[in-house]
């Protein structure tokens, strides 16, 4: 379990940065969850400029995950194989995720996750997110399969990942995350505006 919490060969815990030029934009997955047409190409321009990082953490059943992006700079935390549902008031959704881990080990996760409309809301969409560590655990693949169940259109997302040394900053990201059990949306808020 050592080797988990604290990452090593063939893990996909540690800190990562999106390799541009072997990844998909988000695009198409834009479009699909129907963000206006303006909105997608700021997206897409943006992260072609600044790119994406993210934090994988590990700690016995618990699966923590920094996401930074040119939108996004948020954290969350699943306990694996357990069913996490939250409720979004302002965009009216609910969201139902479940994260599960190869029983070989921390080489990979797979997050599902369906987000159903509440009141006339959003559209339901359902995504299914795999990362799979490969190249000798320097980078892993990023395959992101999103169907809009409102419309029907779907599409398939592939993104390449690069491990880069784990940092001073990230450590104390971590160590935050840690410190709280359940982080209340108050604490990932916190937690965002100070990292």
């Amino acid at each position: 379990m050592e080797e988990q919490r604290h990452g090593g060969l063939n893990s996909i815990v540690g800190a990562w940065v999106l390799d541009l030029s072997r990844s998909d934009t988000m695009e198409r997955f834009l479009q699909v969850t129907r963000v206006s047409e303006q909105g997608t190409r700021a997206h897409v321009r943006a992260e072609a400029r600044h790119g994406a990082f993210n934090v994988i953490h590990l700690e016995g059943d618990t699966i923590t995950i920094h996401r930074r992006t040119c939108a996004n700079n948020f954290t969350e935390s699943f306990k694996l194989d357990e069913e996490k549902v939250k409720y979004d008031g302002i965009v009216r959704t609910r969201i139902s995720e479940l994260v599960s881990m190869p029983s070989s080990g921390p080489t990979g996760y797979v997050r599902s996750a369906n987000s159903t409309a509440i009141s006339g809301g959003r559209d339901d969409v359902h995504m299914l997110e795999s990362r799979h560590i490969m190249e000798g655990s320097l980078s892993h693949t990023q395959e992101i399969r999103l169907h809009n169940l409102t419309t029907g259109e779907h599409c398939v997302t592939n993104r390449v990942w690069t491990r880069v040394p784990m940092t001073d900053e990230h450590q104390a990201t971590i160590g935050l995350l840690l410190l709280a059990e359940e982080p209340s949306s108050s604490s990932a808020r916190i937690l965002r505006e100070n990292t």
